[in-house]
This record gives structure tokens, C-alpha cells and sequence, in this order.
């Protein structure tokens, strides 16, 4: 469970890099 967490505040950190260049770090979200 602590790896899931761990890799989840990996992949928001992701996301809202690539959203900030789309405007919308929700939609990476979705599309991943």
C-alpha cells in the first residue's frame, strides 16, 4: 500500500508537469 501511495504522488508530480503545458493536470490523469 505505501508503494502505491509513493508512486501515485510520483505520477500527480508528472501529471501536472505535462498538464501545466496542456492547462489541465486532470487530463493527464484520465489519459494515463
Amino acid at each position: 500500500m505505501s508503494d502505491k501511495n509513493e508512486k501515485s504522488e510520483n505520477n500527480v508530480k508528472s501529471d501536472k508537469q505535462k498538464g501545466s503545458k496542456k492547462g489541465c493536470g486532470c487530463k493527464g490523469k484520465l489519459t494515463k
